[in-house]
């Protein structure tokens, strides 16, 4: 399995890649207005506690102002319900501290969150995260108007389905809505499934589990609701120095509809074809849809792919759109959605592809289903810790969004190593996780084109380390761009016509070696030796 892309549990709230940013940043300080803008008072918190000790109380139609640190990196919620005990007890949110101040403390996982990591390289990283609850909504407003401000249209607690409420131990009362996973222990926490496999098992999760997720994207707009909801949840911009976090950001909101109608699953096989001037982009059409949305981007990826980040350039009601406004030798970068009345699907995997003015090129691409839905059990709820605290976990759902890269392979080959010339790099199969042996069996590989180094392909997936230590097995997974997923194909003195295959990006450079001399032996990657067993032959390489 792909190590960071298993690492989340579902009660973990997500902020992404932003907490991994380093270098140098600039010293440019933020400003942030919190409003309670319900009908009643709540009791705002944040942490880091940079105001006010962590906590205060806002009464009706109030707000406050104040600045936060350079590059902050931390969360805004609000508690419902507290008392005036010390710690204050409250409905959802509750935090430690003294009286009503957190003084550094996170508060329970009962609430909607809203996260930060701003001034990260001059980018703002931000969300609204309901992966934990519901309990009220929430507005983001960015002073500069430079990114997507996530808001409430409608209060989505007065449709939480009865399995979901939860009620206050202070006014024993329906305080909140949690999430499905810690309830249900199902299908709904995407246990052991890839980013990609997780979104679009949301249409075969049970009704009162779909209500929850559905609810929130059709009246908050693009908030997290499951860990791997970065694609929708996870937003950037230019950094702003003022921000306006707004809590019933619509005053006293009305009920939202059922919201039970299935979202679409996301498209997958997207494949595109260029000629002078145009691209062609298809994909395979999905059960329920009623259009799609074409979306194009000059720089790969934005947030994991998320519409807000890229150029929506058209609707399709069919599975195929013809994009004329092409520059012939400028790559171009297209995802897809899918639409039905519960709104947008996840986005498919990410195409590739540059504008050809001669002949026609075409890439493909293969992304996970929804058929590989897990239904295990063993996922618990867990708080959601401090944003600025889980910056490993949450690093891997940011960069795990799914992108498929147009191939420019050598021609496709045996590969064999020297220590054992009659056997051949094998996959025992072509779905994501297949594990990669030594055989008499054969597979085809070619290099392709990697965003930095080279792909080693076979039948549409690639070679890939499980992790980046002495010993990991190898596997075949689909080509989207993951570090352990390219390689360096490097002479280091071989024998003519044999080459180390070693790892490429960040870490540990390891080699891919055999580890025995008969069929069925392993394929690792290993410290790099120079031994027979790390030296492969093929005429791809």
């Amino acid at each position: 399995m792909k190590s960071l892309r298993n690492i989340l549990s579902c009660a973990g709230t997500v902020l992404a890649a932003a907490l991994l940013v380093s270098g140098l940043q600039t010293a440019q300080a933020t400003t942030f207005t919190v409003v309670n803008n319900c009908s009643t008072t709540i009791y705002p918190a944040i942490y880091p506690a940079d105001y006010n000790n962590g906590g205060w109380v806002a009464a009706p139609n109030t707000s406050v102002t104040f600045t936060v640190p350079t590059n902050y990196d931390g969360r805004v919620w609000a508690r419902k319900n507290c008392n005036s005990s010390s710690p204050a007890q409250c409905d959802t949110g509750q935090c430690g501290g003294t009286g009503y101040q957190c003084a550094g403390t996170t508060g329970q996982p009962t609430t909607a969150l809203a996260e930060f990591n701003l001034d990260a390289t001059g980018t703002d990283w931000y969300d609204v995260s309901m992966v934990d609850a519901y309990d009220f909504p929430i507005g983001l407003v960015m002073g500069n108007g430079s990114g997507y401000e996530p808001t409430c249209t409608a209060d989505v607690l007065a449709a939480c389905p009865s399995p979901l409420q939860v009620t206050g131990t202070v006014s024993h009362v329906v305080s909140s809505c949690t999430n499905p996973c810690s309830v249900f222990k199902d299908s709904s926490c995407c246990n052991g499934l890839s980013p990609q496999a997780c979104r679009d098992s949301v249409n075969t999760w049970q009704a009162n589990a779909q209500q929850y997720t559905n609810d929130i994207h059709n009246n908050c707009g693009e908030d997290y609701t499951y860990p791997w909801d970065d694609w929708w949840g996870l937003h950037t911009a230019p950094f702003s120095s003022s921000w306006t976090i707004t809590f019933c950001p619509n005053g006293v909101n009305p009920a939202p509809g059922s919201g039970n109608t299935p979202w679409p699953l996301a498209p997958t096989g997207i494949h595109g074809s260029t000629s002078n001037g145009q691209v062609t982009v298809t994909w395979g059409a999905i059960s329920g849809a009623t259009s799609y949305n074409i979306y194009r981007a000059l720089q790969g990826g934005g947030s994991n792919g998320s519409p807000t980040d890229n150029t929506k350039i058209g609707t399709s009601t069919t599975n195929s759109y013809t994009d004329h406004a092409v520059t012939n030798g400028t790559v171009y970068y297209y995802i897809v959605t899918s639409i039905n009345a519960s709104g947008f699907s996840a986005p498919s995997a990410q195409l590739t592809i540059t504008a050809s003015g001669t002949g026609t090129s075409t890439t493909s691409s293969s992304s996970s289903s929804s058929s590989s839905s897990s239904s295990s059990s063993s996922s618990s709820s867990s708080s959601s810790s401090s944003s600025s605290s889980s910056s490993s976990s949450s690093s891997s759902s940011s960069s795990s969004s799914s992108t498929t890269t147009t191939t420019s392979s050598s021609g496709g080959s045996t590969v064999s190593p020297e220590n054992a010339t009659s056997l051949f790099l094998h996959a025992t199969g072509t779905s994501n996780g297949s594990t990669v042996n030594l055989n008499s069996a054969s597979s085809n590989w070619s290099l392709a084109s990697a965003p930095v180094n080279k792909y080693v392909e076979t039948s549409g997936v690639c070679l890939q380390a499980d992790a980046k230590t002495s010993g990991s097995g190898t596997e075949v997974w689909a080509c989207d761009g993951s570090g352990t997923e390219e390689w360096n194909v490097v002479k280091d003195a071989a024998p003519a016509g044999y080459f180390q295959l070693q790892t490429a990006g960040t870490g540990t450079t390891l080699c891919l070696d055999a580890a025995g001399t008969t069929s069925g032996s392993a394929v690792e990657a290993v410290t790099c030796n120079s031994s027979a067993a790390q030296q492969w032959k093929g005429s791809s390489l």
